[in-house]
């Protein structure tokens, strides 16, 4: 009957048992024939005989698949797709914080002194670099990569404020949320990388 069939078999104690069991060629959630493929959110899945949904890859915002138990690089990130036995599905990116030096600025202000006018003053004016290479003033906020929102900070220093789901939710660095059944986490390493996590929630 539709998804299932009636399976009649005989017991040790010479029994007979009638038995509802999935079919072979019953649809994965309801929907989706065996052997097709589709994308939920950032995961590609696989319809197998009895009704099964089998995980194959996890995709990013722009397309890009990483295979299950891989890691790919993409935009500078090392993202892994990693599956557990329990069926929990981690999918994140990590990369480096970048060190930024002081850009030195030369401004049009003249020396004066008893020797009279001298050069233009060269003072140490800090910017920070974005990943494109373009300047960035102290206090000033951007996003990177559609992930990570940033900030320059005193000295030069860029900070990560936040990462950015892909459905547009804000994790607060060191912060979790939860979204649509899925548990976000926005995380800064010991070695000074940040991780953003991604995967549905278990129940327990």
């Amino acid at each position: 009957e539709g998804n299932f069939i009636w399976q009649c078999t005989h017991g040790d104690d010479r029994s007979i048992q009638l038995r509802q069991v999935p079919s072979n060629n019953a649809l994965c959630n309801g929907v989706h024939s065996v052997g097709s493929v589709w994308q939920e959110k950032s995961f590609e899945l696989e319809c197998l005989p009895g009704g099964y949904t089998r995980l194959r890859a996890c995709v990013t915002e722009e397309g890009n698949r990483v295979a299950v138990n891989k890691t790919s690089n993409v935009n500078g990130f090392n993202v892994e797709c990693k599956q557990f036995s329990n069926g929990t599905v981690i999918f994140r990116g990590v990369k480096p914080v970048p060190r930024v030096e002081p850009v030195p600025v030369i401004t049009s202000q003249p020396l004066r002194s008893q020797y009279g006018a001298a050069g233009p003053i060269i003072t140490p004016a800090v910017k920070c670099t974005d990943e494109s290479g373009g300047f960035r003033h102290v206090g000033d906020y951007w996003t990177e990569n559609h992930r990570f929102n940033k900030t320059c900070k005193e000295g030069g220093a860029v900070e990560v404020v936040n990462c950015i789901s892909k459905d547009g939710y804000r994790v607060p660095l060191n912060g979790q949320m939860i979204r649509n059944g899925y548990k976000l986490e926005c995380a800064l390493t010991p070695q000074g990388t940040i991780k953003f996590y991604s995967g549905p929630l278990t129940e327990g």
